[in-house]
């Protein structure tokens, strides 16, 4: 007789729970029914056996933004309220609290405000005010905290805000790469080491265009893709925007052209497809992040379309968006 653990049991009741659920995903059906409306009000009805649904409110101005907001909120309360895995809340919260750390550390050099900050994070948003207001930067996870550190002493070389968020950005993937490596699960190393390789590409073109000198290219590059620095470095100066993903020349986004937003669509889809191998799992981490990324990506896609309802506004960049990621 198989005997489980109580982990296991979590994590197989967890899975069973975001399999039932997502069969109320939308789909590219309900999109196109959803993109005939003319009406919030028939948007409503339309999604009525939607996951979404009790996320819209009737006589409520739609607020997109919002929408999001709660959607991924809710599949974040679903996971935290079941999973045990001590990597996985930081792991997918890591995104919202990097976010937060970059717009307080902005708020203390500019003498801003913090009404921006997510309310996502792993850290609550007062928390996270008096980590920056009072300098106990430790608190954070090892690679925020080194990130506040280059982004402070950036800054006040040269007043270039921009910075923060780029070092930022690579302290992000670094951190996720750490947690990943505490997970024991293969598709989500080979998931990671792709993300960070979309994020390589995007951000080679990114600095070329912010006009900024090479000599960044080193500080910026984030290890542990599948990108060697030589060919990060060899895409910037050729100012070539085409980069063939050399370990999979197969690929969807082979030879097409950086920063596009075919690119991005394309790339979103090459991300998907290596986490949609866990949607045969029974437990572990990989089907739980698939879970929460697919949350997001549809909430984004639902939100695009009631936001030009709500604007009566049309536009077939809705079509292309899905028929792309769908």
């Amino acid at each position: 007789m198989l005997r489980m653990g109580k982990k296991v049991n979590n994590d197989v009741f967890l899975v069973a729970l975001i399999r039932a659920l997502e069969v109320r995903l939308p789909d590219r059906s309900l999109l196109e029914q959803l993109r005939s409306c003319i009406t919030m009000s028939e948007a409503s009805e339309k999604m009525e056996k939607s996951l979404f649904s009790g996320f819209l409110r009737e006589g409520e101005s739609f607020d997109s933004e919002r929408f999001m907001e709660k959607s991924l909120s809710w599949a974040l309360g679903v996971v935290q309220e079941y999973s045990e895995n001590p990597v996985l809340m930081p792991y997918l919260r890591s995104g919202f609290d990097c976010l937060n750390c970059i717009i307080c550390l902005k708020s203390r050099l500019t003498e801003t405000d913090y009404s921006a900050l997510s309310g996502l994070g792993s850290c609550s948003t007062e928390e996270m005010k008096r980590i920056f207001e009072t300098e106990k930067y430790s608190s954070l996870p090892a690679e925020f905290n080194e990130a506040v550190l280059k982004s402070v002493e950036g800054y006040f070389e040269n007043r270039e805000l921009l910075l923060i968020d780029l070092h930022f950005e690579k302290a992000l993937y670094r951190y996720r790469k750490r947690l990943v490596s505490q997970m024991n699960s293969e598709l989500m190393e080979r998931y990671q080491s792709a993300e960070i390789d979309m994020k390589n590409l995007s951000s080679a073109v990114r600095i070329r265009e912010f006009s900024l000198v090479k000599d960044f290219l080193k500080n910026f590059f984030i290890p542990g893709g599948n990108l060697t620095f030589e060919e990060y470095s060899t895409l910037f100066k050729s100012g070539e925007n085409r980069y063939l993903y050399m370990k999979d020349p197969d690929s969807e986004i082979s030879n097409t052209t950086i920063g596009s937003l075919d690119f991005e669509i394309r790339s979103l889809k090459y991300l998907y497809s290596i986490l949609s191998e866990s949607d045969y799992g029974i437990f572990g981490p990989e089907p739980v992040i698939a879970f929460v990324k697919r949350i997001e990506h549809r909430s984004g896609l639902v939100s695009f379309v009631l936001q030009n309802i709500a604007c009566n506004c049309r536009t077939d960049m809705e079509r292309l968006l899905w028929g792309g990621l769908l």
